[in-house]
């Protein structure tokens, strides 16, 4: 059964990833922006996989959509780690 909020959720997403890449120049003069949008990109195909689970392979996308969710979470927490400023308020 498809919830509505999944289907919002992946439209939302579709939209940001569509809105970064029209403005990847703006997104290039962030520091590690390649991790950033690695970590964004694996979280869009974790929406991805939440939608279809309703029609294929259910318990395999929906392992493969919670894992997406882990590894975006863990390569965002190693982009706020490496990039935020440090004791100095200086980046590292």
């Amino acid at each position: 059964m498809i919830h509505e909020n999944e289907i919002i959720m992946l439209a939302l997403g579709i939209a940001v990833f569509f809105f970064a890449m029209v403005n990847k120049t703006h997104l290039e003069r962030t520091p590690g922006w390649k991790l950033l949008l690695f970590s964004y990109s694996i979280f869009l195909a974790g929406c991805v996989m939440t939608v279809f689970e309703d029609f294929f392979w259910p318990d395999v996308l929906n392992a493969l959509e919670h894992l997406c969710y882990a590894v975006s979470t863990a390569a965002l927490a190693v982009w706020c780690c490496k990039f935020s400023p440090g004791e100095k308020g200086e980046r590292q």
